[in-house]
């Protein structure tokens, strides 16, 4: 790839609109040609286009996932810290990782990688496993309005049975009869 077409997609890529022109594949190509042309690689990078070195690494890294990746990276299903995440896996979870990720969305991708992050001797397939019991649970959020001497009382006894409001208030409403 050519300097001035790499400089283009880069500036198109890290600047402006959220809808980009060229895939992260484009994007990363862009990123390694001008690591490799530029004699400060990611330091003269990051002071030309005004961003981390950091975020620089995340990009060129994309160039070393495994190429089963490429679909979803030119679909745009992956997005930069998921490309990064997936790269920071061994090469034999990326393949096993590989045949799961189409079905993911973004956030289930991010989790799913925290969890194979957390749980390096466990499969890909165990750790898919922890993932469905993750998002099989709903979590409902429940705002109440209350006086100040409402929750001075609930707070009080709360403190009388050393549970925090939160786990007081929940054992009370599973202890509810109907």
């Amino acid at each position: 790839m050519n300097e001035e077409r790499a400089i283009a997609i880069m500036m198109a890529n890290l600047k402006g609109s959220k809808k980009k022109s060229v895939n992260l594949l484009q994007f990363a190509e862009a990123c390694r040609s001008l690591k490799n042309k530029w004699k400060g690689g990611f330091k003269e990078m990051s002071e030309f286009f005004h961003v981390s070195q950091f975020m620089l690494r995340q990009i060129d890294k994309i160039n070393d996932l495994d190429k089963q990746f490429t679909p979803l990276l030119k679909e745009g299903k992956l997005g930069i810290d998921a490309a990064y995440q997936i790269w920071r896996l061994d090469k034999n979870r990326q393949k096993d990782f590989s045949k799961i990720v189409p079905y993911l969305t973004t956030e289930e991708i991010r989790a799913f990688v925290n969890i194979l992050h957390k749980n390096p001797k466990k499969s890909v397939t165990e750790c898919k496993k922890e993932l469905d019991t993750i998002r099989d649970r709903n979590i409902h959020v429940l705002v109440l309005s209350l006086e100040s001497e409402e929750f001075k009382k609930i707070k009080e006894h709360a403190i009388k049975k050393k549970q925090s409001v939160q786990d007081y208030v929940i054992d009370l409403i599973k202890n509810v009869k109907p």
